[in-house]
């Protein structure tokens, strides 16, 4: 926390107290005072050692620097420090601005740099830029709904938890980006031949088990709940931001519920929800599943809908169909197979079923699916 020299003792006093009993490590840069360690070095070597651990540790190839005023002796300093770690990394030293951090300047370079300003992700303008025309990606959402912390707030912002697990989890060539404060995306590219159900899957198994293992490391931090969502995108040669708000946008139209399931049976219910997801095949019933969280069968039925604003049986219909029309969209199974692969023995069921939630026959889907945008 860069204390003395840019903010007045009033709004440096209040932002030790609000630092005080945190568990993450916590220094000021000169501001000596009685509750946090003070610091004062060089600010070429500071920007330099932190411009070096970026590349090093994390692996950063494009980095930014916004320096401060031009013609300020420490705004030079910071930036040849920061020249000379990029410099002797071979990485372009192009890209750093002059201006005040701490007012307009933040929000200018966001805007050139097409990244979120607090978790460093791409934004949709700058996911846009990086898409390949013509690829197929399997797409994965994550929506926050809350914190399950009713006495204390959370000791990481869940945004930013959430941001850096999913960080730590892309590998080369996996796109992830922030849409909004509590929306993020995945966009993993779809081999040929390989189904991009299994990539999501994948991922999202990745995901879970370092959530669980980073919450393992430390018992008192909270686990934000999660609503993921999963489709397919086909990019175009352009209107590749529109298309991507297009694909977004609907996922997102329902109703924000307020955090009245209490304790852990909000995890459950969202990884039930999430298995579901994943395996739409497996004979899902209340009577399992409500055994499984050692619940009755009329609370389970009403825990579901006050959660997520739809009877079970409703929303287990509408995922089926969803990977229906995946598979519709993206396989050349016939319908016997689909249905199958949706939890239907009977193909005549299934139809029905598809007809009501869509509108449309399965077949009547799938020829219009295969109509390209031009047709």
């Amino acid at each position: 926390m860069a204390a003395g020299k840019y903010h007045n003792a009033h709004v440096a006093d209040r932002i030790l107290q609000s630092l005080r009993g945190v568990r993450f490590p916590c220094l000021c840069t000169y501001y000596p005072n009685d509750d946090l360690p003070n610091v004062e070095v060089p600010q070429g070597d500071s920007i330099r050692a932190v411009t070096e651990h970026l590349i090093g540790y994390h692996g950063y190839r494009r980095i930014f620097c916004l320096t401060g005023p031009q013609g300020f002796a420490e705004a030079e300093e910071r930036l040849a420090g920061w020249r000379n770690a990029m410099t002797a990394a071979g990485l372009d030293t192009s890209r750093y601005r002059y201006g005040d951090f701490w007012l307009d300047a933040p929000a200018r370079l966001e805007q050139l740099s097409g990244r979120d300003r607090m978790t460093g992700m791409l934004d949709l303008k700058g996911i846009s830029r990086k898409l390949p025309a013509a690829r197929t990606f399997a797409v994965i959402l994550l929506e926050i709904g809350w914190v399950q912390a009713a006495d204390r707030a959370p000791s990481i912002p869940p945004g930013l938890f959430v941001a850096n697990a999913i960080q730590m989890n892309c590998s080369e060539g996996e796109l992830c980006f922030r849409y909004n404060k509590d929306v993020f995306g995945v966009l993993l590219p779809v081999p040929e031949g390989m189904a991009p159900e299994r990539l999501r899957e994948e991922w999202v198994m990745r995901f879970d088990a370092f959530i669980e293992l980073v919450r393992q490391s430390d018992k008192d931090m909270e686990k934000p709940v999660l609503r993921i969502f999963y489709d397919i995108l086909t990019t175009r040669d352009n209107a590749l931001r529109e298309q991507l708000e297009q694909m977004i946008e609907p996922h997102l139209h329902h109703q924000h519920l307020a955090p009245t399931v209490k304790g852990g049976l909000v995890q459950q219910l969202e990884e039930i929800r999430r298995q579901i997801i994943r395996t739409p095949a497996e004979p899902w019933t209340m009577d399992d599943i409500a055994a499984a969280m050692q619940i009755s069968v009329s609370y389970f039925r009403r825990l579901y809908k006050q959660h997520f604003g739809v009877p079970f049986h409703t929303d287990l219909i509408h995922l089926r169909m969803t990977h229906a029309m995946e598979l519709l969209r993206q396989t050349d199974m016939n319908i016997k197979m689909i249905a199958a692969q949706c939890g239907y023995t009977s193909t005549f069921h299934f139809m029905t079923a598809f007809k009501k939630e869509t509108g449309l026959t399965a077949t009547d889907h799938r020829n219009g699916a295969q109509k390209t945008p031009e047709s």
